[in-house]
């Protein structure tokens, strides 16, 4: 009540008697300052009036709107962050995602270290093909060709190391297939 302007009686229209939501303060030519409400406003016929009254309408309901707005949007952010912390408590203080993204990478470290005879055999090899496979080897790639797979096979026998290339692929892929499940 005490930034409501003085000298205006609010809560009834002084032209139609009624109660009123929008409480429109006018000042007569006299000086007289009276509240009247937004449907008088509109009856009035007064341009400057009017303007004014529509402007301040739009201006309360755009802030109406916002304040929807904002609370249907803290009401999912608020959901949001419940779900996560769910998760959390579940997986031990991760979330599913992070939880995933762990697994893969563990997945991936032991695919590597699978790998890691394989890869000493092919980068003992002279030769840009023997490096590049080496090196993919080293970060964990496991689907090759299947002239890629006969040509490392053809390395492993030359050195004579008894590993069989299409096996320890097909085993590598199996336990990423299912780490990654």
């Amino acid at each position: 009540m005490a930034e409501l302007p003085k000298g205006y009686s609010l809560g009834m229209c002084a032209y139609c008697g009624r109660a009123i939501k929008v409480n429109c303060l006018v000042q007569d030519a006299n000086g007289k300052k009276f509240s009247i409400g937004s449907d008088c406003v509109k009856k009035s016929n007064d341009i400057k009036l009017l303007t004014e009254t529509q402007v301040f309408q739009r201006k309360i309901r755009l802030e109406k709107q916002s304040e929807l707005r904002k609370a249907k949007l803290d009401v999912k952010i608020n959901l949001y962050e419940a779900s996560l912390q769910k998760e959390r408590e579940e997986n031990g203080g991760l979330t599913n995602s992070e939880l995933r993204i762990r697994l893969q990478e563990e997945a991936k470290l032991q695919r590597i270290e699978s790998l890691r005879e394989l890869s000493s055999i092919i980068s003992r090899q002279v030769g840009n093909f023997a490096a590049s496979i080496a090196s993919e080897l080293n970060m964990g790639k496991i689907d090759f060709s299947l002239r890629a797979v006969e040509i490392m096979q053809k390395i492993c026998d030359k050195q004579k190391s008894g590993l069989d290339v299409a096996s320890i692929l097909a085993e590598a892929k199996a336990e990423s297939d299912i780490q990654e499940k």
